[in-house]
């Protein structure tokens, strides 16, 4: 609350109601099932003399409950605004449903609670209803004035936490959970559409529904294939990705947040180097995938990722399939790299790699891949299946203990880097 308690006539939503301090005009305004059945003021010194008791009868009256007073210091110094972030937070249950007003009180007062409310909403998990601000200046007179709502704000640092996760980490699961509520929303405003007889305006809304979850089912397949290094299926998730969430900034809803054409950019902007350039077809549709340069770099990419990301056993365990891939391709044998995929081709493979291995190390093997593999190629061959795949795939049950990554990662790395432009 703040020092002064003037009778203000207020809008929100297409309804006015007048009062002499904000909130109280904002408990007439919102809708029966957004009303609080517990409301907390925060108050400093000054205002519990001023304002206070005007604020104790006007909820008594409009909710029949008495309200709570917290008195709060006025944050002048940083122990302070400790004070205040502590008190506050002492009051508000975990998970609970939390409404704010933040019209009043002294201008640093909203950095203040945008803190908190942050931090309530990560660490507490408090979902927040609204977060309400009446704009008393900047408006005309005699004009009524207008209560906005800054929830939006509240959701940018969780969309820029999910972006950051996906472009640094690759993870998309924090981005489907927060744009799963949209699609719910969508649903329901489709079927309240529909059920009013608004049939066009209905129509819009499933279309609406359907992109967002598009882009949720895309963000979580993306998901699944890049926490599984599953190359093939991360780049028809990619794809699908980038087409479906490119739609999101034509959508006209409260619940994207400000900024969402600038993010979905990013986002695809990510994904386009490890996506297809046109969706595969439908059904057994790894069969329609060429086995060429175009899609051995696509997997590089994502190998290069791991590595970078330091996602070692993804990044060894595929690095060891692309070499697998690359292997037939430079055979130029035509059936064999059109059946790429198929088990036996794979294996033939692999054993004729594991044969220059074995003469790396000094066996009699021979191999018909000789010819086609750099100079060192044996030890690199060595060094990424025995000791680095089976230390990290078998997730170091043996004997040794393996508490730092292998000492051999690095020529690995380092002949991988050539390889990969052979």
């Amino acid at each position: 609350l703040g020092m002064r308690a003037i009778k203000t006539e207020y809008l929100w939503n297409g309804k006015k109601a007048e009062a002499d301090l904000t909130p109280l005009a904002l408990v007439e305004l919102l809708e029966k099932s957004q009303l609080p059945n517990r409301v907390v003021a925060v108050v400093t010194q000054d205002a519990k003399r001023e304002t206070w008791q005007i604020f104790r009868a006007g909820i008594c009256r409009t909710l029949r409950l008495s309200p709570e007073l917290v008195e709060i210091p006025n944050g002048s110094s940083t122990d302070e605004i400790r004070q205040i972030l502590e008190t506050v937070a002492n009051r508000v249950p975990e998970g609970a449903d939390l409404t704010l007003d933040v019209t009043q009180g002294f201008r640093h007062f909203p950095f203040i609670f945008y803190a908190l409310v942050l931090y309530l909403k990560s660490l507490r998990g408090v979902n927040i209803r609204g977060a309400y601000y009446g704009m008393v200046e900047g408006i005309p007179r005699d004009d009524p004035k207008p209560i906005i709502d800054l929830q939006p704000l509240l959701e940018l640092p969780e969309w820029f936490h999910a972006v950051r996760m996906f472009r640094d980490q690759g993870t998309t699961n924090p981005m489907a959970n927060l744009l799963q509520p949209l699609s719910d929303t969508l649903d329901k405003e489709k079927a309240e559409l529909f059920k009013r007889d608004c049939k066009e305006a209905g129509k819009e809304r499933l279309e609406q529904a359907k992109q967002v979850k598009g882009t949720v089912d895309s963000l979580k397949s993306y998901a699944f294939a890049y926490e599984s290094a599953l190359p093939l299926e991360l780049e028809k998730a990619s794809r699908g990705l980038i087409d479906s969430i490119q739609a999101l900034p034509t959508i006209d809803s409260p619940s994207l947040p400000p900024l969402v054409g600038e993010l979905t950019e990013s986002i695809v902007s990510a994904a386009e180097k490890s996506a297809f350039e046109k969706r595969p077809r439908r059904g057994q549709w790894k069969k329609s995938i060429p086995l060429d340069e175009n899609e051995l770099k696509r997997q590089a990419y994502m190998i290069d990722l791991y590595l970078e990301r330091d996602q070692l056993s993804l990044a060894v365990g595929l690095m060891r399939e692309w070499v697998v891939s690359w292997a037939i391709w430079k055979s130029s044998k035509t059936e064999e790299i059109k059946n790429w995929l198929e088990l036996d081709v794979r294996e033939s493979y692999s054993k004729e790699l594991g044969a220059i291995g074995a003469a790396a190390r000094g066996g009699a093997s021979t191999s018909t891949l000789t010819s086609l593999v750099p100079k060192g190629f044996g030890n690199f061959w060595n060094q990424l299946t025995i000791e680095l795949r089976n230390a990290l795939h078998h997730h170091a049950m043996r004997i040794d203990a393996l508490e730092e990554p292998p000492k051999s990662l690095q020529s690995v790395q380092n002949f991988w880097n050539t390889l990969k432009l052979v």
